[in-house]
């Protein structure tokens, strides 16, 4: 299974490589993106490290805002030069975001 895993993070790297979009540097970008989510009605950041389980690539996260009704849409993407440690915080916690504000409150 190896060449299975090998296989399917060069995938998702080249996927991501050519069809994403970069919000900027962390943490700056992230927090302009909790902000703006957060501004709209029912939204909520969603931060997403890794895909089945392997990590898009040093220092990237994946960034969503999730609404409903969603009359307005803020788009996401990928924030680059995400720490290690902030990293940790994202796969081991749930509402981060709030976290990150509070951590960051002079960015973005």
């Amino acid at each position: 299974m190896p060449e299975e895993k090998e296989r399917v993070t060069k995938l998702i790297r080249e996927i991501v490589g050519k069809h994403t979009r970069v919000l900027g540097k962390w943490p700056e970008a992230g927090i302009k993106f909790i902000k703006d989510c957060i501004e709209i009605e029912n939204g909520i950041p969603q931060f997403v490290p890794s895909y089945a389980k392997e990590r898009w690539g040093p220092g990237l996260v994946l960034l969503r805002c999730w609404s409903y009704p969603a009359k307005t849409i803020v788009k996401g993407g990928f924030v680059t030069d995400v720490p290690e440690e902030d990293i940790k915080i994202i796969e081991e916690r749930t509402g981060e975001w709030k976290y990150f504000l509070e951590k960051y409150k002079s960015a973005g």
